[in-house]
């Protein structure tokens, strides 16, 4: 990857709920923490979280790497009877991949946008 894939998760925070974006290169001190833009509250990570955000962040470079071949590849969905067959590039450009990880103060679903266009 060229830049550091954005992650993001709605603040859990009482009468907040505001979006938080961060990269992974943030998280590197010994107490990572990522704070709230809106209200300040903090979200610290277990090294554990930290290491399956980059995990993830690994997996989706390799799909985006594997974008040339993606287009003769698909994922089929039977529905009622009916297959219907979504090509992977489609997953990919329509489709936000989701981590619930524990934290501190409980469990946040991370978001990563895998692709724009």
């Amino acid at each position: 990857m060229t830049k550091e894939q954005t992650i993001e998760f709605t603040c859990p925070a009482e009468k907040c709920g505001e979006p938080v974006r961060f990269t992974l290169g943030v998280l590197e001190a010994k107490k990572p923490g990522v704070s709230c833009p809106a209200c300040g509250k903090v979200q610290v990570l277990s090294p554990e979280a930290v290491e399956k955000l980059g995990l993830l962040e690994e997996l989706i470079a390799a799909l985006k790497k594997a974008r040339p071949i993606l287009g003769d590849g698909g994922v089929g969905v039977e529905v009622d009877g009916r297959k219907v067959v979504i090509p992977y590039f489609i997953l990919l450009t329509r489709m936000t991949s989701e981590l619930g990880l524990k934290v501190e103060d409980g469990r946040l679903t991370f978001r990563f946008a895998v692709e724009t266009r």
